[in-house]
């Protein structure tokens, strides 16, 4: 642990440099004994962490989001931070910043700034460019250095959110988490210069993250413990259908998930012999950190099998029901768990004694070392690769 006094808000890490950026945000009283919050962009040595740099925001400014990337035409990497100005009597931001630093000598250095009339919530980049989601709106910005002047000059938008909370592209498709619309699908036109929209998801959801898993499927987590994950309907027949993003999966994490991110906690899986598809990192509220794992259909029928088989055998905590904790719950409404396998549950059947380990492998239909060294390579959950990959 590395105490910074500071509450950490936002973090990425710069690989190419070796530092992490940290947004950070703490309270401390003014002259006249008033209460203020003091937001700050630290640069910290990601080998001893050791904080090397200390950026200060503006008065009443808060910083809201923070990626690293390199941007068209230009060979530095770049740490790209969005920020808002909480004035008193504003419901929303009505202005922020899109700042963008340079990391030399272990050191910031403002290259430029953009004013933007709202709250910076979300960050990505798309083309070289800069993608960024402000209050509503989700807008793209070029990268331009002429005659060593950096600046970024607005190039289109898409209107129509609520608050764009959470976004991530993939070539030129765009996935937004709306705070109350769930799901929305866009495409960049880079011939048009324009954001369209595709499709979305019909059913409201207080989203708090989103990701894509390929381009045709996305996954998603609400405020109510839950992720989900939608299908765009490529082949349907008429455009009303094709605007419409299916729900292909469901579940009940009981975890207030608000990061995703590409990536692993582990080397390859597919080097273990296993069929493992796309790999996601998911941060949760309380500090949990998991792995959710696309996987083949022949795949997920097997593990359903010990899965339908554990639930019978291993009393959860509490006493509750496996099927009525994991189903999918909104607003008093609930849904069974579909398309997800509990990968907690599936590597419980370790723990079992030898005898119990006998049943669920008579009942699955497999020897038990073998079942054994299937599951010993399988810490995750898992979603079904038939709707998701």
């Amino acid at each position: 642990t590395i105490p910074l006094g500071e509450m950490p808000r936002r973090i990425c890490h710069q690989e190419i440099t070796k530092h992490y950026c940290v947004l950070t945000i703490k309270t401390e009283f003014n002259p006249k004994g008033e209460e203020i919050e003091i937001s700050c962009v630290k640069l910290i040595d990601d080998q001893t962490f050791e904080v090397k740099d200390n950026y200060i925001l503006n008065n009443n400014e808060n910083a809201c989001s923070v990626i690293s990337t390199k941007l068209a035409n230009d060979e530095p990497e770049y740490l790209i931070v969005g920020t808002a100005y909480i004035l008193a009597g504003e419901e929303e931001p009505s202005k922020g910043r899109i700042l963008v630093f340079s990391v030399r000598d272990s050191k910031l250095k403002l290259q430029t700034e953009k004013d933007v009339q709202g709250a910076v919530y979300c960050l990505d980049s798309l083309r070289g460019k800069i993608l960024a989601g402000i209050n509503s709106t989700i807008q793209l910005f070029k990268w331009k250095v002429e005659e060593g002047v950096s600046q970024l000059s607005f190039e289109c938008e898409h209107k129509g959110s609520v608050i764009v909370w959470s976004l991530a592209s993939r070539g030129d498709f765009i996935v937004v988490g709306d705070v109350m619309k769930s799901i929305i699908l866009l495409i960049y036109s880079p011939t048009e210069c324009a954001i369209k929209h595709i499709a979305r998801d019909f059913n409201p959801k207080w989203m708090t993250a989103v990701n894509i898993l390929d381009d045709d499927n996305y996954i998603g987590a609400e405020n109510s413990f839950n992720i989900f994950t939608v299908t765009k309907n490529s082949a349907a027949v008429t455009q009303e259908d094709r605007g419409r993003l299916g729900v292909s999966g469901q579940y009940h994490m009981g975890e207030l998930v608000n990061r995703y991110r590409h990536g692993s906690l582990v080397m390859k899986m597919q080097e273990e012999g296993i069929d493992i598809g796309t790999t996601l990192l998911y941060g949760g509220a309380s500090g949990s950190l998991g792995v959710i794992a696309t996987i083949s259909a022949s795949m997920f029928n097997f593990l359903s099998k010990i899965q339908n088989s554990l639930t019978k055998h291993v009393r959860s905590v509490g006493g509750f029901d496996h099927s009525v904790w994991r189903e999918f719950s909104v607003d008093s409404k609930n849904s069974p768990s579909s398309g997800f396998i509990d990968g907690d549950l599936v590597e419980s059947f370790l723990e079992l004694s030898r005898k119990l380990m006998e049943k669920v492998a008579d009942e699955v239909g497999v020897p038990v070392e073998e079942l054994t060294k299937e599951i010993e390579k399988l810490p995750v959950h898992f979603t079904k690769r038939e709707y998701v990959i």
